[in-house]
């Protein structure tokens, strides 16, 4: 499960894989659109996706300023209360879209008040089986549930481990 959705400008990829590959690090399940496949909705997909996150990190930068896409986003986040705003340390403030400007916005590399906000909107790092969860699943591994936890043979076959 993805609590964590990340919201950016294509031309801005590399800031968010690196926010996404610094918080997943970190233990926090996140989404952003790297997990879309050509088969996907993409307007479904990401809806839900921002739908089920507790949170919903846009990333302000002179290419996101002016994409429907990320206002739109911004904007659901903001009305569900759980829009954490960042921006990129060359763009002013005075430069977000109107209707933004006024939310409390952080740098994207500082990522300890990332941290804080994260922690604000209940937002928790994922136990160690929901962490091997989501790794499985993005790598396209099926896995069976039992409950809340990963079938004990299933897993550690698919770790490579015997016992």
């Amino acid at each position: 499960m993805s609590d964590v959705f990340v919201s950016y400008a294509g031309e801005d990829r590399s800031l968010a894989e690196a926010l996404a590959a610094d918080l997943e690090q970190r233990g926090f399940g996140v989404w952003w659109d790297a997990e879309l496949v050509e088969s996907d909705n993409f307007q479904d997909a990401i809806l839900a996706a921002l739908s089920r996150a507790k949170a919903a990190i846009v990333i302000w930068t002179k290419n996101s300023v002016t994409s429907n896409f990320v206002r739109d986003e911004a904007r659901y986040a903001l009305f569900h209360n759980k829009l954490i705003a960042t921006k990129a340390g060359e763009l002013d403030v005075i430069e977000i879209p109107f209707g933004f400007q006024s939310q409390h916005t952080e740098d994207v590399l500082n990522r300890d008040n990332i941290l804080r906000a994260l922690k604000k909107l209940g937002v928790q790092p994922l136990d160690f089986i929901e962490t091997l969860k989501v790794a499985l699943e993005r790598e396209g591994v099926p896995i069976t549930t039992t409950g809340d936890t990963i079938a004990t043979e299933q897993l550690m076959q698919e770790l490579g481990i015997t016992p």
